[in-house]
């Protein structure tokens, strides 16, 4: 909740926006997660945080296919604990 509060005060920071998005996700809904995803994908198409979180959250509702194009635009940039989670050696 205070998450959520946080980024409707600041509705256009996108690290917040962002870190609303990666808490959402962790709590289950990973609808809102790729909505902020999108916004801040909207501003910066490339940002490396927006894809991995639009990743995650398309890989957690089924659609492999979405979160493969998100997460391979990132190269190397995958974490660790990212390809745990997807199951990528």
């Amino acid at each position: 909740a205070e998450v959520a509060a946080l980024a409707s005060a600041h509705p256009t920071d996108e690290r917040v926006a962002l870190i609303a998005g990666f808490c959402a996700l962790e709590a289950g809904d990973a609808g809102a997660a790729r909505t902020a995803a999108a916004g801040t994908l909207a501003r910066c198409p490339a940002d490396p945080d927006a894809l991995r979180l639009r990743g995650l959250a398309a890989f957690a509702e089924g659609d492999h296919a979405g979160a493969a194009a998100d997460l391979g635009a990132l190269g190397s940039g995958l974490s660790a604990a990212d390809r745990l989670t997807l199951g990528i050696a």
